[in-house]
This record gives structure tokens, C-alpha cells and sequence, in this order.
């Protein structure tokens, strides 16, 4: 089929009447396939009656767009196939650049406050520093590539006005509201009170207040092309990643979490307020992992 990626939906009987499911088991192993165009790209999309997915029609379906698979989550590909599953990697890292300028936008924290640290010990993510730069007074940065962050302090003071701190320590960052560490790398040895926002694993132990799995909520358009059983962000990654799609540029998070708890940006920004003047009648449940 055409398209760039393909998106495999599970179609589940609705109907428990015994009928009903003897049909729902004749039909289980069959597969609709059709191509979607939407304003946003076109794709493939394949539809399967229940969860024992019978691969070979999905690798012969898709063809080469099966090498960017769209599927549910809770939904792994056996091995043996060419088919790959999508990850967004691109628009994870640009949803959480912008959901970090949306929190420190929303606190009411006084400027000389909003000192945000970045850690980036192989300098992947320079350019989130920038946009962190036009929302803070200060943005330090963690790094192994201090040559190369010294650089690019040079050329922001010489185009901004402005500069970065650049440090190569993990722990130091006592005056930071907020950490942001895009990736895993760093995160398992970074030390601070202050919440860490990250598109890494916050499920690995931890003494940080690891911020992260953010999930967006489609809006407009968007939310009528989302297929049902599939992640937004995965979705709206593939029309972002493989169709070009620019409006995803502007997508922040609805909710992250933090171990077990879900919390929205606007909660975060009331905590680093809280947090900062110590005023003890308001914390949401931002709480550190054992």
C-alpha cells in the first residue's frame, strides 16, 4: 500500500452474545486495509478483529511503510518480520522543549528565579538552549563537550546578548527550579532537590523527582484523525517525522507523570512557585522514587 507509514488499529467485538463471538472468531484473522489521506499526510491503515495479529498478512499489507509501524502500545511485533515499530523520537524532544518554556511561562516565579538547567553530556541538544534562554534569566548546562558549549555561549552573547553557564558536574544545581535532561544518558547520575523533566525512563531508581512519559491531547483537526487504540504522540510523530506535518512543532504535553502520579505543566509551575517559597499548603504529588 502507499503511504510513508502504516497504522495498525485493533478492531474488539463489541457485541457478547454467543453468536456474536463465534462470528468474532471466524472473522479474527482477517484484515482491512485501506489508505487515508488526512490534511495532515496520507498512510495506510490496517485493521485487525483482536489482538492475535496475524503478522504475515500485516508484513505483506504494508510493504515498505510496515518498516514505520503505528501500533498500540501494549502490542509487540514478534521477531522474524521486517516490519519496525514507530518511535517519535523527533517530536518527543520538541514536546518537551515546549513544555518546559510553557512551565516556566505559567510560573509566577520572579525572572531572577527562573534559572533552568539543561544536561546534555554529548551536546545532542543544543538547541533546545536558545528557546530556554528567551523564558530564563539563566540557563546552565551539564556537559562532557564544555569546549563546545563555550562556543556556542560566544555566539549567543554575540546574537542575544546572552550567555550559558557551562559546568561539567551532575551536582550542582542548587539554585535551578528546574532540570531538563532530554535523553537517558545522565539521567541515573544526576543529583538535585529541584523536578527533572525528562523524555528518558523515569522508572529507574532514582533520588530525583524524575518528570516525564508526557502524553499530548489532540486538538482541532487533529483529534478527529487519530486512529482509536493509538497513542497521539505516536501518530502525530509519524505526520510530523514522515509526512512533514509542521503544525506538531507547537504540540506541548497534557500530562506527564511523575512515579505514579499524572500531573499537567500548569501543576508543575504551581509547584516550583510553592516549592521556591517554601510555603507548605500546596504540593501536588511530585514525590521522589526509593
Amino acid at each position: 500500500m502507499s503511504g510513508l507509514f502504516a497504522v495498525l488499529r485493533i478492531e474488539k467485538q463489541q457485541d457478547e452474545g454467543i453468536f456474536a463471538r463465534l462470528l468474532h472468531r471466524m472473522k479474527q484473522r482477517k484484515m482491512k486495509a485501506e489508505a487515508v489521506d488526512t490534511p495532515f499526510g496520507s498512510y495506510a491503515l490496517l485493521t485487525a478483529q483482536s489482538m492475535q495479529v496475524d503478522w504475515d498478512k500485516v508484513d505483506a499489507l504494508c510493504g515498505r511503510a510496515g518498516r514505520n509501524l503505528v501500533l498500540p502500545r501494549q502490542l509487540s511485533i514478534p521477531e522474524g518480520y521486517a516490519l519496525r515499530r514507530f518511535v517519535p523520537t523527533a517530536l518527543t524532544l520538541r514536546v518537551l522543549c515546549n513544555t518546559c518554556v510553557e512551565i516556566i511561562r505559567h510560573s509566577k516565579l520572579p525572572l531572577y528565579r527562573k534559572i533552568v538547567t539543561l544536561v546534555d553530556p554529548m551536546a545532542h541538544y543544543i538547541d533546545f538552549v536558545p528557546e530556554l534562554l528567551y523564558h530564563c534569566i539563566t540557563v546552565k548546562v551539564a556537559t562532557s563537550q564544555v569546549e563546545r558549549y563555550n562556543l556556542l555561549s560566544e555566539q549567543l552573547m554575540e546574537e542575544l546578548g546572552a550567555s550559558i553557564v557551562v559546568t561539567d558536574s551532575l551536582d550542582n544545581f542548587d539554585s535551578s527550579i528546574l532540570v531538563v535532561c532530554p535523553g537517558d544518558e545522565g539521567l541515573d547520575k544526576i543529583v538535585t532537590n529541584a523536578p527533572v523533566l525528562t523524555a528518558g525512563n523515569i522508572d529507574i531508581p532514582s533520588v530525583c523527582k524524575l518528570v516525564g512519559d508526557m502524553q499530548i491531547q489532540p486538538r482541532g483537526e487533529l483529534a478527529a484523525y487519530v486512529p482509536k487504540g493509538i497513542t497521539p504522540l505516536d501518530f502525530a510523530g509519524a505526520l510530523y517525522e514522515l509526512s512533514g506535518w509542521q503544525g506538531a512543532t507547537k504540540l506541548t504535553a497534557h500530562t506527564l507523570r511523575c512515579k505514579d502520579n499524572l500531573l499537567h505543566p500548569s501543576e508543575i509551575a504551581k509547584y516550583l512557585e510553592q516549592n521556591d517559597s517554601q510555603k507548605p499548603h500546596y504540593y501536588p504529588n511530585i514525590t521522589t522514587r526509593a
